[in-house]
Formats: C-alpha cells, structure tokens, sequence
C-alpha cells in the first residue's frame, strides 16, 4: 500500500485499502485457527503490526467510521493473538495436568481447600444442566467448580453462572467467586456487595469487608427489568461485558466497561477505562452513588478511585463529532436520586422469593418500560 499528501482520498483507493485490509485480516485470522506453536504466533504478531502500519499510513485519509472499524478490528486482532500467546506461555511453563471437575460436596466435614458453598443460595454453575421442577424452580443445584490454569492469582478459577430466573433476589453464598455470568433473568434484584453470610447493603462493620464480593470479571446477557449492585469499595478488577440489557439500572464499581444491543437503561458507573457502548440506545450514564453505602471515609472527591469517566462514553456506532444521540450523562443530583437508602434497606431485608416486593421495588425505580 503506498500514501499519498491528498487531503482526500479517492474511493477507489479507498475500495483498494478494503480489499487489502479485508484479505490480510482473513489470512491472519485463518493462521491463528491452525497455527499452535508460539513461533508461529509470534510470526502473526508480526504480520498484525505489518497491517497496523499500512492503517496508520491511510489514517488521515480515510473517513472517520472507515478509522474507527479498522482500528476496532485491529485492536481485536491483537489482543486475541496476545491472549492465545499467553496461554501457550503458561501451558509451556508449567506441567501438563489432567483436567477434572471437582463436585462440592455441600454436607461433608472435608479439609479441602475447595470453596464451601450455602446450599440455599442461588448460585449455578456454567456449563451444567439443571433440573427444575413444574414451577420452573430449580431442584437440583449440587454446585460446581471449575479447574482452570488461566486464572491470574490462583490456580483455581470458579466461573459461576446465574440464569433462567424471574422475580428473584440473587445474592452469592460465597466471596471465593471471582468470575461471574448473568443470563436471562427478569425482574430480578441483583446483590453483588457482600455475600448472604453477612448483612449486606450499606454495611458499616469493617469485619464485613471478608464477606464482600471482589470479582475479575462480570459478564451479563439478556437481562430486563433487574437493579444490579455490584460492590462499592472493591473495584471489579477486569471487564463489566454486558449485552441484551433492557429496562434495567447498573450500578457498577469496574476497570472496563462494553454494552452491547442494549437500549433503556440507567448505568451508575465508577470505571477506570473510558466506557463503551455499540449497537445500543437511549441509556443514561451517571455517577456511581458512593455516598449511599457510607464510604466518605474511603472516597472523596479528589480520590484516585473516583473519575468522571462516565461522561466520556465512546459509541462505535457513531463516528461523527457531534455527541451521540444513543446516550447521555445526568447529572450528579440526577444520579443520586434514582437509588435511595432506604431502598437499600428494604433489599438488605428481602427475602429471596419475596416477589411481591422485589416487583414493588422495581417497579418504582425502573426507567419507564419503552
């Protein structure tokens, strides 16, 4: 590819760019499907900073949407190379163990390092069939824990998933989960602050801080009509990736934050990354309540923890230079008054089936259903 001093470029220079970048990315794709060895991948990284350069050539050139799809695509390229290259990193350097699961064995007295898990909490596992009787209640929920060697601080990784529920209160049994996964539940209440063996929202015990909830990672789909608390003093230390989400207010503490074909939502968000959004619409970004859940001693204004990144939301739907249409921030006022204490302590006193009044909770809160 070669760049010109044109202010504009032409389309069939444009319609060549395409074409070249479109084969590279697909050959680049294809070795990374069936090239396994680290030299290789090593050889793939090289060819992705080869196509990084020709973008960067035709930067100026190119309109804004072109910019931001191939840059979005490039980046994506990368950092799926990087993670495959870690991987084939750490299985080089450590041995070869045999892959198991191991069943929690909920009423036994056993010294095992494995988490203990309540039984009454609704906590289900991913990649495991359940068993729900006629009322759609799950009736078998013996629990699961996944060994795998990726995880960053330990050598096991419990990935937990939560799905298929409506009109519920969800609370962790356990703070020992470190990833989590949301999928298709409606009008739920969504506690991730502490876990059920402590007493939960706007707690004032700083013995509680064992029991609160310090997740890597959250991932959430198909979720509609549902309050979700994440924890305010610990940082979710990875990504808040979300998608299909309806109707539903988040208030998330997080590194990085996506969303993804959603519309209708109110997001409280403390993130150190700017957050982004794709494919989605008319959501409301504001401030995270910190003030609720009596942390002035820990949070000030000025504190490092504290930004105001959520009024800097990056749509990938809208290239233009004007502000997007699909979002907007409110207000510090505004975002305060959409929770309030004493709805805090109203959850902090559900009960995990009270229907009636997770529903009466909700539907005086909830961004009007559009």
């Amino acid at each position: 590819m070669s760049n010109n001093n044109n202010n504009n470029i032409s389309i069939s220079q444009s319609n060549e760019f395409h074409i070249y970048f479109t084969k590279q990315k697909e050959e680049i794709e294809n070795l990374m499907i069936i090239q396994k060895q680290l030299s290789n991948l090593n050889e793939i990284n090289l060819k992705i900073k080869s196509l990084r350069n020709e973008f960067n050539k035709i930067l100026n050139l190119i309109p804004i949407y072109d910019r931001v799809k191939y840059d979005k695509q490039l980046n994506e390229l990368e950092n799926k190379n990087s993670s495959i290259i870690r991987i084939k990193e750490k299985e080089k350097s450590k041995p070869k163990l045999k892959f198991s699961f191991n069943k929690s064995n909920l009423n036994s007295n056993s010294t095992s390092n494995s988490t203990t898990i309540k039984s009454n909490s609704i906590i289900l596992p991913i990649f495991k069939n359940f068993e729900k009787n006629s009322n759609n209640e799950i009736i078998n929920d013996n629990l699961i824990k996944i060994e795998n060697n990726l995880n960053l601080n330990s050598n096991l990784n419990s990935i937990y998933e939560i799905s298929n529920l409506s009109n519920k209160l969800i609370k962790l049994s356990s703070n020992e989960i470190k990833e989590l996964s949301l999928l298709n539940l409606k009008n739920c209440i969504i506690d991730l602050t502490f876990s059920s063996s402590s007493s939960s929202l706007n707690n004032n015990n700083d013995n509680e801080n064992e029991n609160e909830i310090k997740l890597n990672a959250l991932y959430c789909k198909s979720i509609e009509n549902c309050l979700l608390i994440s924890s305010f003093s610990s940082m979710i230390k990875g990504s808040c990736l979300l998608d299909k989400i309806k109707n539903s207010i988040l208030i998330l503490n997080c590194q990085q934050f996506r969303i993804h074909s959603s519309n209708n939502n109110i997001i409280l968000l403390n993130v150190n990354s700017l957050p982004i959004i794709e494919n989605s619409n008319k959501i409301k970004f504001g401030s995270f309540p910190f003030n609720l859940f009596n942390q002035k001693s820990k949070f000030t204004l000025n504190d490092k923890f504290i930004n105001q990144n959520h009024t800097k939301v990056q749509d990938f739907n809208w290239p233009l230079p004007i502000p997007s249409p699909n979002w907007n921030s409110i207000s510090n006022s505004e975002s305060q008054s959409i929770i309030s204490l004493e709805i805090l302590n109203e959850i902090k006193e559900l009960e995990q089936d009270d229907d009636v009044k997770i529903n009466q909770i909700l539907v005086n809160i909830l961004p009007p259903n559009n």
